[in-house]
């Protein structure tokens, strides 16, 4: 957001905690040029590309191992439907906790609060480790698809194309946009 924001000023910016659905309407009406998102709705008249693969890690306030991570304690992400196949798959054990959140910054609030175990976007990590929590060393790490989606009539403007390169050269930089 800073790079757009400092190189094209007349650009304005609309920030969502992933309200995918909500963006792909916006984008098919013309109310949005670009949106990051996790979870496309394919439609004629929008152009999707895959922008990155965000990673998840797992941490925890008592945990070091998944055999010691204990369901009660223990918030699910819950992103998108993907990232909720991929966790119920490979950790069938903790695939029903008594929490569930879709945002992350819920899963922070609540591990920062209370402690307990919960996967976290991997670029937050050195920062919740700072703050107490450890990285569980055995749980796969969870990918996420992460897309950029214009429509195709607005594709080819100047500054949209422009934002969408910015956008691009940031996830190959390794940047994140949360």
């Amino acid at each position: 957001m800073d790079a757009i924001a400092t190189t094209m000023p007349k650009v304005a910016l609309h920030v969502e905690a992933d309200y995918s659905p909500q963006m792909i309407a916006d984008l098919a009406f013309g109310n949005l040029d670009i949106g990051v998102l996790y979870a496309p709705r394919y439609l004629p008249e929008l152009q999707f590309e895959l922008l990155m693969r965000q990673c998840f890690v797992m941490v925890s306030s008592s945990a070091h191992q998944v055999a010691e991570v204990p369901l009660d304690t223990y918030v699910r992400a819950a992103y998108t439907p993907a990232l909720e196949k991929t966790h119920s798959e490979g950790l069938p054990g903790l695939a029903r906790p008594r929490l569930s959140t879709g945002l992350d910054t819920v899963t922070l609030g609540r591990l920062m609060r209370h402690g307990g175990t919960a996967y976290v976007p991997r670029h937050k990590l050195e920062e919740l480790t700072a703050r107490g929590l450890n990285l569980v060393t055995d749980a796969p790490v969870l990918e996420q698809p992460v897309y950029l989606a214009t429509h195709i009539r607005r594709r080819g403007d100047p500054i949209v194309s422009a934002a969408a390169r910015s956008l691009q050269e940031l996830a190959a930089a390794g940047c994140y946009f949360g």
